[in-house]
């Protein structure tokens, strides 16, 4: 967390972000505007010239995980269905064409301009 970092040296804050990236575990990002959760670290971005080289200057770009879970559920055989139709095989209905769009006539006009 923000608050375990603190006191450490650039060096070790970079390393403590390098290693949360690579756990892959999501995590929550507090800022003035909102809470955002389950959140992992697609990109860092690390600046070092004459000014930052004593500071660790970062860009993370961050990624939301939506999470979700699923569950085994048993249920009745076809044939005890109340309606049956509705949980009919597919069937072959034929060959679908598709149909050309209407075209414009201002745009058909705009051709001869």
């Amino acid at each position: 967390t923000a608050t375990s970092l603190l006191g450490l040296s650039p060096q070790q804050t970079y390393q403590e972000i390098l290693d949360l990236q690579e756990s892959r575990i999501p995590f929550d990002v507090v800022t003035g505007k909102r809470l955002y959760s389950n959140m992992l670290i697609r990109t860092l971005e690390v600046t070092t010239d004459r000014t930052t080289e004593n500071v660790l200057s970062a860009v993370l770009t961050l990624r939301e995980v939506l999470i979700s879970q699923t569950q085994q559920v048993t249920v009745a055989d076809k044939t005890d269905m109340k309606d049956g139709a509705s949980t009919s095989p597919v069937l072959n209905t034929g060959t679908k064409t598709t149909k050309p769009p209407n075209t414009s006539l201002l745009q058909s006009g705009a051709a001869f301009l």
